[in-house]
């Protein structure tokens, strides 16, 4: 049978929008586990220190979600769109739900409508 893979897919969401989102993601990910240092006035033992960290921390975590749901989304859209049925963690029908009432349907509409 034909090889099939996502590249096609993946390439046909992309945006600007999105790629930025993912540079700002992966940036602050590199930061917060390599070089902490990098972040201007983190320092843990001040005030001040305290409220940058959990600036950053907070914009990292924002993205984190973000991106999180995004591919999770494309997931689900991926496995309805080839009738695929993945084993999925216990207890992950609310979050599951929430994806596929708000993300799937979006990266259907964004990706697979246009490839088809």
């Amino acid at each position: 049978p034909p090889r099939s893979t996502l590249f096609p897919y993946t390439t046909l969401f992309r945006s600007p929008k999105f790629d930025q989102m993912l540079r700002d993601f992966l940036d602050h990910r590199n930061i917060f586990i390599h070089k902490l240092s990098d972040v201007q006035g983190w320092d843990l033992s001040t005030p001040d220190g305290r409220q940058v960290a959990e600036q950053f921390v907070g914009e990292l975590a924002g993205l984190t979600q973000k991106v999180f749901y995004i591919f999770v989304g494309f997931i689900r859209a991926w496995q309805k769109k080839f009738d695929m049925a993945a084993p999925m963690p216990p207890s992950s029908e609310e979050f599951l739900a929430e994806v596929d009432r708000l993300y799937a349907p979006l990266i259907d509409d964004l990706v697979f409508k246009k490839s088809t």
